[in-house]
């Protein structure tokens, strides 16, 4: 595992926070990062403030990479993936995922295993798979629900109807062609 730079074990929580600020905008020279330092009582070289830019440098390269490997595996399982809440947990556990996965290579200054992400994509896309199953049939349930409320609906309509004198005929009409439950689901209302 890399050394941690001598930068990191000086500054207070507040002092690096500020520092990783300062570096991100990309408007501070090394120069520039050493006199603010020693501003705020901090005796850091040039060389210890190069190392410190260039190891988050290369944390922010990791992270971008683990921003584009997850949004690949996330393409490659499909948009259907974050359409529920449930889609969206999913793909942020993959992005955190991902980036734990990356920071650990990282540490450990080791190369990306290819094979680890195909079963991680794997693993994700049969995460994805049962999201979609439970998508489908909370539909199938809450279209099944509706079915029977119309069906009820057009039953009470049916008897209401056949009090007012409508015909067996005009009724079925109304029950398939208005509100679209078939003849067959009439239950005893409607003999006019």
């Amino acid at each position: 595992m890399p050394q941690k730079s001598s930068i990191i074990l000086q500054l207070s929580d507040e002092d690096r926070t500020d520092l990783d600020k300062m570096m991100v905008s990309g408007k501070w020279t090394v120069l520039g990062l050493v006199e603010w330092l020693g501003q705020r009582g901090y005796e850091i070289s040039k060389s210890a403030v190069h190392r410190y830019m260039q190891g988050r440098e290369k944390v922010a390269a990791r992270i971008r990479q683990s921003r584009e490997m997850a949004d690949a595996l996330v393409a490659e399982v499909g948009e259907d993936i974050v359409s529920s809440k449930q889609g969206h947990l999913v793909v942020e556990i993959l992005r955190t995922m991902v980036f734990d996965f990356m920071t650990k290579q990282m540490e450990e200054d080791a190369t990306v295993d290819p094979q680890a992400f195909f079963f991680l994509g794997k693993a994700i896309k049969d995460l994805a798979s049962a999201n979609r199953l439970d998508q489908d049939y909370a539909a199938k349930v809450r279209e099944q629900i509706a079915k029977e409320e119309r069906a009820k609906a057009a039953d009470a309509g049916a008897k209401a109807l056949a009090g007012k004198g409508l015909t067996k005929k005009e009724i079925e009409f109304w029950r398939r062609d208005f509100l679209g439950v078939p003849a067959a689901s009439a239950k005893g209302g409607g003999d006019a």
